[in-house]
């Protein structure tokens, strides 16, 4: 899987080299270099085949590394540089927020009223808790949204459940079933297809300096990768959140403690008591 795209970008390299930006299309320059008669030699050509294969790999792994990368730094905490980034977001959340609570009231008092604008009221303040969510679930703590994404299961799970996510996933990991992990595999996966295709996407706009098309190329794949690594994102934050709420009460079950029906905060307070390292 990574040798194809590998060769491809070293096709790309070539032509870059070749073309430049002045002579970006040019074809007829390109048929010259490839129907050379020096590539007509067998052992010749072998040798540029091995170099192409085993240049493609390295480039691969190096993109690779690069994926990891770029999950790293849209999952990171708000450190250093980062800082400033996160607080102009949560910034942005407490006016998104003060606007939908300000609309809710108002909402809430046409409709005690008997307003004929109540329904018209309503709409706006779900339209204004959609516009904040958008920015983030729960209020921004890191500087991009997938970090936040993740953050706020662990915000949400508590304000439910009282659990505390980080100390009680890994006990979670292991009651719940072979397909409920098969999906979270699934959804990993998907999340480092996208960070490797970031990788490609830089890896193409740093070609752009010598050739402008692969430029357009690297945006379009940096564009891709961003739009699906955040739904990637998405599904696993849901899926967290989910198996909390479908396999809550059998972790409880699994630490001796007592859940009758649903999962509740007193349950959750005591699931954190337990699997918190905290003396």
């Amino acid at each position: 899987m990574l040798v194809v795209p590998g060769v491809v970008y070293l096709v790309a390299v070539f032509v870059a080299a070749r073309l430049g930006h002045r002579r970006w299309f040019d074809l007829g320059s390109l048929r010259a270099d490839v129907t050379h008669p020096v590539w007509r030699d067998p052992g010749t050509a072998v040798l540029l085949l091995a170099l192409i294969l085993a240049g493609a790999a390295a480039v691969g792994v190096l993109v690779q590394g690069l994926g990891a990368l770029f999950v790293r730094v849209w999952l990171m905490p708000a450190v250093g540089p980062a800082v400033p980034l996160a607080a102009r977001r949560a910034r942005a959340w407490d006016r998104a927020d003060a606007e939908f609570r300000s609309a809710l009231v108002a909402a809430g008092r046409a409709q005690l009223a008997a307003s004929a604008d109540a329904a018209d009221l309503r709409r706006t303040a779900s339209a204004l808790a959609a516009r904040r969510d958008r920015t983030a679930l729960a209020r921004p703590q890191r500087p991009f949204w997938m970090g936040d994404r993740i953050a706020a299961t662990d915000t949400r799970v508590h304000e439910k459940y009282l659990l505390d996510l980080a100390s009680a996933w890994p006990r979670l990991w292991l009651v719940v079933p072979e397909p409920v992990r098969a999906e979270f595999g699934h959804a990993r996966s998907a999340l480092t297809r996208q960070s490797c295709l970031a990788g490609w996407a830089l890896a193409y706009a740093t070609l752009g300096v010598r050739w402008w098309p692969a430029l357009v190329i690297g945006a379009v794949c940096g564009v891709t990768a961003w739009t699906r690594a955040r739904a990637a994102v998405g599904v696993l934050a849901d899926l967290v959140e989910s198996a909390v709420d479908v396999h809550g009460r059998t972790l409880a079950a699994s630490l001796g403690v007592s859940c009758e029906g649903v999962l509740t905060k007193e349950t959750g307070a005591q699931i954190t008591a337990i699997t918190r390292a905290d003396p």
